[in-house]
């Protein structure tokens, strides 16, 4: 077995698809770099029952089944799992502040655990009420050592929600690559089936119809802009 190795953590079922596709990829090259070789990392799913992973070659090391929240038999049985790969390192996908599993990655060696969170990890609290949120992520025994967030809005309910420091977390912006994707030079499919204009732009959103996706921000954007709103 290797001195050390990464494993990688997912909270979700295998070949899920979506936008955990693309991460896949990138969690499994990230890991590679650190690691130095397709051989030092291994993964986990909440659930295989759909499959081998699709993005990993056939011979790439093993994967294995576990929740975040699993009973206590099947955490001892992945705590040895992950001793036996003398996994050092490991890179998980919206792993919460606390999760009985993170217990069971210390017992086994594990000395770096890095959250990744895609999704909301928290309400914002009152200002009253935040120095309480501290003290709580302060006491969990167990927990990530860094959060890693998409967005400063998604950073900001953490610190001011779930109460993590500031300094044990980071953004990495996610981004749109735009001389790839954009408009093809005459293409008017969208404007025929919605009727539009074809002189008129189409701004299209993906994603959750939520306040920290800044939703907002567009809609009085485009207030802004309207001829109404100047006269």
């Amino acid at each position: 077995m290797p001195d050390s190795s990464t494993l990688l953590l997912f909270h979700c079922a295998s070949n899920t698809g979506y936008a955990i596709a693309t991460l896949e990829g990138i969690f499994a090259r990230a890991a590679r770099a650190v690691s130095g070789g397709d051989g030092k990392v291994h993964y986990a799913y909440s659930d295989l029952s759909t499959g081998r992973p699709a993005h990993l070659a056939a011979e790439t090391s093993d994967v294995t089944e576990v929740s975040y929240f699993a009973d206590t038999s099947r955490l001892n049985h992945f705590r040895d799992w992950v001793a036996e790969r003398k996994v050092q390192r490991v890179l998980a996908f919206d792993l919460p502040v606390k999760a009985p599993i993170t217990r069971a990655l210390r017992d086994a060696g594990v000395e770096r655990i890095v959250s990744y969170w895609g999704a909301s990890i928290s309400g914002i609290y009152p200002l009253l009420l935040r120095p309480l949120r501290r003290l709580q992520f302060q006491l969990t025994a167990s927990r990530p050592d860094h959060f890693i967030f998409e967005s400063e809005g998604m950073r900001e309910r953490a610190t001011h929600g779930a109460g993590i420091p500031f300094r044990l977390t980071s953004v990495c912006h996610i981004g749109v690559d735009c001389q790839r994707f954009c408009p093809a030079p005459g293409i008017t499919y969208a404007h025929e089936q919605v009727r539009i204009p074809r002189n008129r732009h189409i701004v299209f959103v993906s994603g959750q119809m939520e306040e920290r996706t800044g939703g907002h921000v567009l809609i009085d954007a485009f207030v802004r802009l309207s001829p109404s709103s100047r006269e």
